[in-house]
């Protein structure tokens, strides 16, 4: 399992207290974590270029608080996001993968206006 993020490990830990022992537990799983990885660019990342997978899950996408969530700017960032996160997983896929994506269940995440 590879598990990333967007931001740096250290961006992360002035963020969150639990970061450093949530990554060691991840990696005394096993799992290697990769920081500074953009969901649109991924497929072209140094490491996960060479790998192909049968899933790849994205939780709760989400582009941060620049407006109102239910701001149509934010409604369009985050398809944008999502958008751009597909078509670069699909270029990552084993024959026969999946694509899994989780979201907020409130709004505007279940808005009919965040479809794609």
């Amino acid at each position: 399992m590879i598990a990333t993020s967007l931001e740096s490990r250290v961006s992360l830990s002035n963020k969150y207290r639990k970061t450093s022992s949530n990554i060691m537990k991840l990696e005394n799983l096993n799992c290697t974590v990769i920081h500074k990885v953009n969901a649109h660019t991924m497929s072209k990342h140094y490491i996960l270029s060479r790998k192909r997978f049968n899933r790849i899950v994205y939780n709760f996408p989400h582009v941060g608080f620049s407006h109102d969530e239910n701001s149509i700017e934010m409604i369009k960032k985050q398809q944008y996001l999502v958008m751009g996160f597909l078509q670069n997983a699909k270029l990552m896929l084993e024959k026969d993968g999946e694509i899994h994506v989780t979201h907020k269940k409130d709004p505007p995440f279940l808005s009919e206006k965040l479809l794609i």
